[in-house]
């Protein structure tokens, strides 16, 4: 009888060879655990960091990005307070932040990051540039003269809102019906909206009736919601508010009208008045109101009685958030765009002063911006979802509904858009900036002119 016995090669590395497995993996856990010991004479001492510099670079929406920090030391650790938005963290081996941000507007968190190893730490603030999404398309995609006449090659004039069609598409999901309530998913915005005005329900917004709110009693109704399937809210969510005019204006669908909303998401819509909570008085005792009959806006009492949507997800602070490039160009952190700084006409780009306004005709408003040149930007004549955006309505009524601050010297009045005006392409349609409010004018009548480009 013959036993084998089967023997394994036992390894008898030098844990001193530099270039044995052996010797690397036992640096390597000993720099983690910052374990200063000499192996082999080699010592990995733990450094301290004694500074650390943030970043300040303007970031695109929805692209990836890397931002480089700078500081010392080694066997580093990164934090940071409040936590970054979701898909935006500290890079792997290096000192960098790095991600995707995609939310609706810009972030507006001041960050404290610290670096830090067991032998000290060091800090800095961080305020980030983190772009957010462009306006939404009009949706208009018939070009017109300024008699109101069918312009099939849009040249007359070149790049009006037709022509380019710039903006991001909206993009929505439902209605659902989930955990008791019809909601509508808002995708670019991330807001989810009641799909039903207030109290109607059902897929079709068919059951029950609509009814109307003044606003303490919208907002007694909208945060009732939250209490709802045992305090899992509405849809199965709190969280449940009176939307901001802002938040109301971004599910216009500018092309539409009676009413000016997609009824795919949101049936039923009785096109008139819906309540916002945003105030248009000093006062507080008066507020903005949505008209979804043709894209517009008013405002009055707040003891008035709207129709009612409630709205859910990340409320952001309501100041906007711009940098003045010093070229006479202001970068809208929120929605992607820069702007010339002054009102056509000022003979100063960056002070708004000398000469003074320049009005003229839709067709000469956007030939003049077409040919702008400032600050090696291709202009244009925003279209009339872009103007809007640049509106600010916690500037009304004491001056242009604009912070000073970034346009100084702001004619308040109406500002022409490169949109037709919708069922009457005959008119352009304008924004009122002491009214905070669209309009509509003859195409040859003049009028105030600001410029828009792509960052």
């Amino acid at each position: 009888m013959v036993t084998i016995i089967s023997c394994t090669k036992q390894s008898f590395e030098n844990v001193c060879d530099a270039e044995s497995d052996t010797f690397f993996e036992i640096l390597f856990i000993k720099y983690i655990i910052e374990d200063e010991s000499v192996l082999c004479n080699i010592k990995q001492e733990t450094i301290p960091p004694s500074f650390l510099s943030c970043p300040s670079n303007v970031i695109g929406n929805g692209v990836g990005f890397t931002e480089q920090m700078a500081t010392d030391g080694n066997r580093l650790n990164f934090t940071v307070e409040p936590p970054f938005p979701q898909g935006i963290g500290f890079g792997f081996l290096n000192a960098s932040i790095t991600g995707v941000y995609s939310e609706w507007k810009a972030d507006r968190n001041l960050y404290k990051i610290t670096v830090s190893n067991s032998k000290g730490s060091a800090s800095c603030n961080y305020e980030p540039k983190w772009m957010g999404k462009l306006p939404k398309v009009t949706g208009f995609t018939a070009c017109y003269d300024e008699s109101g006449i069918a312009d099939p090659s849009c040249t007359l004039p070149t790049r009006q809102d037709e022509a380019l069609q710039l903006g991001i598409l909206p993009s929505y999901a439902g209605p659902s019906l989930e955990t008791g309530g019809e909601v509508t998913h808002d995708l670019v915005t991330g807001l989810t909206w009641t799909s039903c005005s207030q109290p109607s329900s059902g897929l079709n917004c068919l059951s029950g009736a609509k009814g109307t709110y003044t606003l303490p009693d919208a907002i007694t109704h909208c945060e009732s919601l939250n209490a709802l399937n045992g305090g899992l809210g509405f849809g199965g969510r709190t969280g449940w508010r009176v939307p901001e005019i802002e938040e109301i204006v971004s599910t216009f669908r500018w092309n539409a009208s009676n009413p000016s909303i997609d009824l795919t998401y949101f049936p039923d819509t009785i096109p008139f008045n819906y309540k916002s909570k945003t105030y248009s008085n000093a006062g507080q005792t008066a507020q903005f109101y949505a008209t979804i009959i043709q894209s517009s806006i008013g405002g009055n009492n707040i003891g008035d009685a709207h129709y009612l949507r409630c709205v859910a997800g990340k409320e952001f602070p309501q100041a906007r958030k711009y940098i003045d490039n010093g070229n006479g160009t202001v970068l809208d952190l929120d929605t992607s765009l820069v702007w010339q700084k002054c009102t056509a006409g000022y003979s100063n780009a960056n002070l708004c002063t000398g000469g003074g306004v320049t009005v003229m005709n839709w067709t000469n408003a956007i030939n003049y911006c077409n040919s702008l040149n400032l600050a090696g930007k291709i202009w244009r004549l925003p279209n009339l979802s872009e103007l809007m955006s640049l509106t600010d309505p916690r500037f009304f009524p004491a001056q242009a509904s604009l912070n000073p601050s970034f346009f100084p010297n702001t004619d308040p009045f109406n500002y022409w858009s490169s949109t037709s005006f919708i069922g009457d392409p005959e008119l352009g349609s304008n924004v009122l900036f002491s009214g905070y409010s669209v309009g509509a004018n003859l195409k040859t009548i003049s009028l105030n002119v600001r410029c828009v480009a792509n960052h």
